[in-house]
């Protein structure tokens, strides 16, 4: 058969994924697909971002070279490609309209992959059309479509330059690569091809080494064979350098294939992360030495403020005469924050990283603000919430960044490196603590803390913005959109309310603090758990908890979690692995601090040595894990040989030497290393283990799971601690010293102040002491269920 005339001509597209992704869009595809920008078709690190490639839109300048190919092709062809029916192993559009390639492209890459279709859309239709008749026919389907040349009209007027002139020679053209029926590697070009060029059988995806060995690369080496033109085209192409660049030895994609735009079809979820990756190589080793010096004097005074908190915590609580209760007055906070890296994930994504490390500072500040402030127990604990939910975004930014600046097998080892000022802050610590409640007051440490912390984020913050609209002018980040600009406040609000599922988070915040709150408050109850307030609090606890599934599935607009990164069974083991370690290490530490002052005898600043010491053991044992993973790249022998034993052997310790007759501090140290050692492996290898299990696009969705559990298991299991203190350790205190009235047991009960003040070695002290034995006894034997 001969070649067909054009019977129409279109404004040719611009290669942009975002121009691609909204035609694709606009006639049918699922909006969890979308089109990725395409870094290199050589450097693996930088292939391996893209989420489950499924088709490769490839654009390419005509040379003399590609004319030559494919007069040869067409020559070799023999006759005609004519197939039809489902037996078809690919779906080809012979292209008729001028200058339609780029549209023909997206047609082959979308057409060959159905499944990410939206049913009865326009693409739909045409499949079912198309799939019955042969070639010529289906061109005839795209000429007579009237949908289709409206949004290709549509698409012609979007992108970074000005729509040509129809009719004007593009000087480019498109091929799509896919995988057919057949599982072989499919060409399927677009204007004067009669037929699809089948490059034999692949064993993985379209961007596996054998797919672009035998489809693209071969392209490549044609053309640098022939006449040269595309690397000498576009060698003045600016692309950046560093340690992890653009592919600096092909001169980025531009250089590798003569266009500096090349789209991949994949999944939507995780874009920007793979843009935000991409965008941190134009960071200079300099540079990112720089960046790590100021995140380490970040973590540097952070860690010293939350150890100094975490030694003044049960003063605080008593100065408010709710000792007993020091561990629920952080229930609500930790759960809230276990959901702040949800929505910190798509604010991430819509403004940037920068931009969350900023909105992060804020909260905190308004939060220590208030904590200096807070008149009641009601203050403070709203103080906590802002302090925790700012925290745990702040964290999770950091992450992020170490994500974005590191490859898989070195992240462990900067993870650990960036927390690694804990190993000097316990030393301030303890002092800092008790300097404060001896001169000042905590009120006006945390006053001081409010004016440090901005003063030492700032230059961080400042220099990753620089960095970000640096990567901007290079084309690595999109700016934000002119047409989002001009929205409305309100407008803009209720996108971002709907983005981030607030009504989805509330939902479920409200039902797990509802929840976990009932087991810390019945105590307060005369009725106890057959009272009516706690009996409401668990039922509408509950029920939140069954209606926020109901509503993500049927009523929410976005979800708050990528659900089916839960579907992984390796990644969702390592997922529980980490809750179940979380919440046994809590009720090993539960209400530690008290406990150590109280039965062992240690004063403040021994009591912050001691516990701050946990984040040392971690950070140092976090280095030497680290190091292990890197020489050996095995994980989950190393979780299940050096981080479950220990917080087994940590629990029984602690359950055979918790009565005060023993009083040995050297116990408690060796229960502090061993579960130090547990938490910290456990906790670097589950990370890592999701992160390999999910891939590279989906780290932002690993880090706010772990961020979710990081928080929410601190919660349940302080939630079993404080059920089981103040559900045991008034009864132990009345039957350990019967000759005390009832106010001076409930004096004792609410006070750490007033527990301390009776000396060690008398009898009210050694009553007080076998009533913390008592209560511990049962924490500790719910560490060992758990685990």
């Amino acid at each position: 058969m001969a070649d067909l005339e054009p019977a129409k001509t279109f404004i040719p597209l611009e290669s942009h994924p975002e121009v691609m992704t909204s035609l694709a869009h606009s006639l049918g595809v699922s909006s969890t697909l979308a089109f990725h920008d395409l870094y290199s078709l050589h450097d693996r690190d930088l292939i391996d971002l893209l989420p489950n490639p499924l088709a490769l839109l490839f654009v390419y300048p005509e040379t003399s070279s590609s004319h030559s190919h494919q007069a040869r092709v067409k020559a070799s062809a023999g006759r005609v490609y004519d197939k039809s029916g489902e037996k078809e192993p690919v779906i080809f559009f012979r292209q008729t309209i001028r200058h339609a390639c780029g549209l023909i492209g997206l047609l082959h890459c979308i057409t060959n992959n159905p499944s990410v279709v939206t049913p009865n859309s326009y693409l739909d239709k045409l499949i079912k059309a198309a799939i019955p008749v042969e070639p010529d026919a289906r061109a005839q389907l795209l000429v007579d479509s009237p949908e289709l040349e409206a949004a290709h009209a549509t698409a012609a007027q979007q992108g970074d330059t000005a729509a040509p002139p129809l009719g004007e020679e593009p000087g480019h053209a498109f091929i799509a690569f896919v995988k057919g029926k057949d599982d072989c590697l499919w060409e399927l070009p677009g204007p004067d091809w009669n037929s699809p060029v089948s490059h034999g059988k692949i064993a993985g995806n379209v961007l596996s080494e054998e797919a672009l060995e035998k489809g693209p690369r071969q392209f490549l080496a044609r053309e640098a064979a022939g006449s040269g033109n595309m690397e000498q085209d576009y060698v003045e192409h600016e692309t950046p350098t560093s340690p992890k660049s653009v592919d600096s030895s092909t001169n980025g994609v531009a250089g590798e294939t003569g266009h500096d735009r090349q789209s991949i079809l994949g999944e939507a979820v995780g874009n920007s992360d793979t843009a935000a990756q991409v965008a941190a190589s134009i960071w200079s080793r300099k540079q990112l030495i720089a960046a790590y010096v100021m995140l380490w004097l970040v973590t540097a005074v952070s860690s010293t403020f939350e150890n100094v908190l975490v030694a003044l915590g049960p003063y605080i609580t008593s100065a408010f005469k709710l000792h007993s209760y020091a561990a629920a007055t952080g229930i609500v906070a930790n759960v809230v924050a276990a959901l702040a890296p949800v929505p910190t994930t798509k604010l991430l994504k819509r403004f940037g990283r920068a931009q969350g490390m900023l909105t992060m500072m804020l909260i905190i500040v308004i939060g220590l603000a208030m904590f200096a402030a807070s008149p009641n127990i009601a203050l403070y604990c709203a103080a906590q919430v802002f302090m925790a939910v700012g925290s745990a975004g702040m964290s999770y930014c950091i992450g992020i960044f170490v994500a974005d600046t590191t490859s898989l097998r070195d992240r462990a080892f900067m993870m650990a490196f960036s927390t690694s000022p804990d190993i000097i802050t316990m030393w301030v610590a303890g002092p800092m603590a008790s300097s404060l409640l001896t001169g000042i007051g905590w009120r006006w440490g945390v006053g001081i803390y409010t004016i440090v912390l901005p003063v030492t984020l700032l230059p961080f913050i400042g220099f990753i913005l620089w960095n970000q609209h640096k990567a901007v002018k290079l084309g690595l980040l999109q700016p934000k959109e002119t047409s989002t600009r001009s929205e409305s406040f309100l407008h803009r609000f209720k996108r971002v309310v709907l983005d981030i599922d607030l009504a989805g988070l509330l939902i479920l915040a409200a039902g797990l603090s509802l929840f976990l709150l009932s087991f810390t408050l019945y105590s307060f109850q005369a009725q106890g758990f057959a009272s009516p307030l706690i009996i409401s609090f668990i039922v509408v606890g509950l029920g939140l908890g069954v209606a926020y599934p109901m509503y993500e599935r049927y009523v929410a607009p976005t979800t708050s979690i990528l659900y089916s990164t839960l579907r992984d069974r390796t990644a969702l083991g390592a997922l529980l692995t980490l809750f179940a370690s979380i919440v046994a290490f809590t009720n090993i530490v539960g209400y530690g601090t008290s406990y150590l002052q109280v039965v062992t005898g240690l004063n403040v600043t021994q009591t912050s040595y001691l516990i701050s010491s946990i984040k040392v053991i971690v950070c140092f044992y976090g280095l030497i894990i680290g190091a292990l993973i890197r020489l050996t790249g095995r994980l989950k022998q190393i979780i299940f040989a050096l981080g479950a034993p220990p917080m087994f052997v940590a629990a029984g310790l602690f359950l055979a030497f918790r009565q005060p007759e023993y009083n040995n501090t050297g116990v408690m140290v060796a229960v502090v290393i061993l579960i130090s050692l547990s938490i910290g492996c456990i906790s670097l290898c589950s990370s890592l283990i999701m992160m390999a299990a999910l891939g590279q696009e989906h780290v932002t969705i690993v880090l706010a799971l772990i961020g979710f559990l990081t928080n929410i298991g601190p919660a349940i299991g302080e939630a079993i601690n404080t059920a089981i203190w103040t559900g045991s350790f008034k009864q132990a205190l009345h039957r350990h010293l019967d000759a005390l009235t009832d106010g001076q047991i409930q004096a004792i009960y609410s006070s750490l102040d007033v527990q301390l003040s009776f000396p060690e070695g008398s009898v009210v002290r050694h009553g007080i002491a076998m009533a913390y034995g008592d209560a511990k006894l049962y924490m500790l034997i719910t560490t060992l269920g758990i685990g």
